[in-house]
């Protein structure tokens, strides 16, 4: 093992080697090392010191490899004209004001940089971007390690013209001074590019696979509609879309907000006492194993008229079971030892569920409340097509049944799938506000 040698500046023994390019997968475990960038100069450190932030050695040593390096730098400035050229060329597809103004920043920054090969880094550049298809992408793609390793900064690449997408999509993929490295991928993957393209990326995938299969098995519409079948459906229902879509929304809302409030009751009930855990779970768990299709027509005969009564009643019975369970497990495993500790310091029975017990469920009970999302959605639409005359988009997919328009019906549970992606997604939006510090990658 070779022996790092100690800081010149102030004596640290504490060296971390400078790693230049991607980490190793074992430096990478070890937390062995000090990022560079991606960059490589003649005069590039090798090493930094960890108590003063001194960085000192060299990254090439002065060998064959340092002179195969110095070979190819001097044939690439001999041919700096042609390289410009080529970017110049470059096909700069619907946006070739925001390419020509990239590329500008791109020779700028990487003028003398190389890669570890010593192959000009602005190669590199192009390479990446061509892995991308959306402008933005591309764009950040291009310019990807410009603030790290050049004078230009993020508020000068906004001055030329580009969004505040493509800056907090850079400003993201660029590693700060003093920042874990673990904290920079973390920071990364958080970043509005990735997190919207992935599942629209997914979204496409998947509406490509379903036409494929509806025209490999030459389907009409009538057994199996396609993706294609379904726009035309949507235009001419449109504003039924619109007032039905509203009508099951706000029933789903509110019953799953009244089911909350049950399953919050319940679980705190039977997660503090023991003896009610015992008398409700036997009940609890065999009303949710009756299937709720059945139940519908129980709760539509005995308010019978009483339509939005009728929906939000069967949200609230079909989706408030995740919620009491989650929090009756939270809280019945909380820390004997703990409780006890603070009580004999002092604290009330409130302080403790609201300091202790409340935050160590909180992940629990938002990982149930998604499940609960989903199935609100169910009850709703179980109530809406079996009752009569009740409005909402199960009354228009039970329309659609009727009358064998199965572009409608399709297009409907298109619809549903959509709403309920958007109401799961507010669910994660007050999760990552309450309970934040608990998310794992």
């Amino acid at each position: 093992m070779t022996t790092k040698p100690p800081c010149p500046k102030c004596g640290s023994e504490l060296i971390l080697d400078i790693t230049y390019g991607l980490p190793s997968s074992h430096v990478y475990k070890d937390k062995s090392f000090f990022s560079g960038g991606c960059c490589l100069e003649s005069d590039s450190p090798a090493y930094h010191c960890k108590s003063c932030g001194h960085e000192f050695g060299y990254a090439i040593p002065d060998d064959e490899n340092n002179i195969r390096h110095r070979e190819l730098r001097k044939l690439f400035e001999n041919n700096i004209e042609e390289w410009d050229k080529i970017c110049s060329d470059y096909d700069y597809y619907d946006n070739k004001e925001s390419y020509a103004k990239a590329f500008s920043i791109a020779l700028d920054a990487y003028a003398n940089k190389y890669d570890m090969g010593g192959d000009k880094y602005l190669n590199h550049s192009l390479i990446i971007m061509d892995f991308f298809s959306i402008f933005e992408e591309r764009i950040v793609a291009l310019l990807h390690n410009v603030v790290k390793d050049s004078a230009w900064t993020l508020q000068k690449i906004k001055e030329e013209g580009f969004s505040d997408e493509i800056i907090e999509a850079i400003d993201s993929i660029t590693i700060r001074e003093s920042e874990d490295y673990y904290d920079f991928i973390d920071r990364v993957k958080m970043n509005k590019i990735y997190s919207i393209t992935i599942p629209l990326l997914s979204l496409v995938i998947f509406c490509l696979l379903w036409e494929f299969l509806v025209w490999f098995n030459d389907w009409p519409n009538y057994k199996m509609a396609s993706p294609s079948d379904l726009w035309p459906a949507f235009w001419k229902f449109k504003y039924l879309f619109l007032i039905y879509g509203w009508e099951t929304f706000w029933r789903t809302v509110v019953g799953l907000i009244l089911s909350v409030f049950v399953g919050l009751s319940l679980g705190v009930i039977m997660g503090f006492s023991k003896t009610m855990r015992i008398a409700l779970y036997p009940l609890l768990v065999g009303f949710n194993a009756i299937p709720k299709a059945t139940v519908v027509p129980v709760i539509a005969l005995i308010f019978v008229g009483m339509h939005n009564m009728n929906t939000i009643l069967i949200v609230i019975l079909i989706s408030f079971f995740p919620i009491s369970v989650s929090i009756s497990i939270g809280l019945s495993t909380l820390e004997r030892e703990y409780e006890d500790i603070l009580l004999s310091l002092g604290a009330s029975k409130f302080q403790i569920f609201y300091k202790i017990a409340l935050p160590k469920t909180l992940p629990e009970f938002f990982g149930a409340l998604k499940v609960s999302t989903t199935l609100a959605f169910i009850g709703t639409n179980l109530m809406e097509i079996i009752e009569p005359h009740g409005k909402g988009l199960g009354h228009l997919f039970d329309s659609g049944k009727i009358s064998a328009d199965y572009p409608l019906m399709f297009a409907v549970l298109i619809a549903l799938a959509f709403l309920g992606i958007f109401l799961f997604y507010i669910v994660v939006i007050f999760e990552s506000f309450f309970a934040g510090w608990a998310e794992r990658n």
